[in-house]
């Protein structure tokens, strides 16, 4: 091996874990206001990193599930995929009931999965 290819090796193994540790502890400072920001934001990169941490921190989620539908039922792929993703990791119950949803599908196939779904949860009690 060369000592370039070494150097990058070892500035990897220490950087890496480094750069999750610091990611981690920023997430743990922000406010549960900023939080809540963030997810009403159109910015979807970081929605599901924000309903986490608001459930590590045992605050109810139900409140911006329908963000994630919204952003379920948009035009673009991409929103559709990160809905789906925050489904799946923060309201793993709801994304079980969802077998023949495809985000990356036509449009109109996402909808006519998704919408009975909505409907069934946000007519149905909170749990």
């Amino acid at each position: 091996m060369n000592e370039q290819l070494i150097f990058t090796l070892i500035f990897l193994a220490i950087g890496f874990p480094i750069a999750v540790m610091l990611d981690r502890r920023s997430w743990r400072l922000k406010s549960i206001n900023e939080l809540e920001m963030m997810i009403s934001s159109n910015d979807w990169k970081q929605l599901s990193n924000a309903l986490k941490e608001l459930d590590k921190r045992r605050v109810d989620l139900s409140p911006y599930l329908p963000k994630v539908f919204d952003m379920m039922l948009s035009d673009s792929k991409i929103e559709r995929s990160a809905g789906k993703i925050a489904l799946k990791e923060n309201y793993r119950h709801i994304y079980d009931l969802l077998p023949s949803y495809e985000a990356s599908g036509n449009i109109e196939k996402c909808r006519n999965a998704i919408l009975p779904i909505i409907e069934q949860v946000l007519s149905s009690p909170p749990h």
